[in-house]
């Protein structure tokens, strides 16, 4: 009977979605600190220029970093 090798596929394909879902859903407390502290913004946009980026050339993801900035600064 062979021995079989760990399958290490799963284990880094989760740790990269919770690595990613994590970065996303940081940009909203971030902006937030930012926003109260009046400081760190151009931190700020070099740490998240790939979403700025992407939301520059799509509307909803635009709407949606929009509206979750907002809500995090009320």
């Amino acid at each position: 009977m062979p021995i079989r090798k760990p399958n290490l596929i799963l284990p880094i394909v989760a740790v990269a979605v919770l690595l990613l879902g994590g970065y996303v859903l940081s940009y909203g407390p971030a902006a937030a600190w930012c926003d109260a502290n009046q400081e760190g913004w151009g931190t700020f946009f070099v740490f998240y220029a790939p979403l700025e980026w992407l939301s520059g050339r799509a509307v909803l993801i635009e709407r949606a970093l929009d509206a979750y900035c907002e809500w995090w600064m009320k």
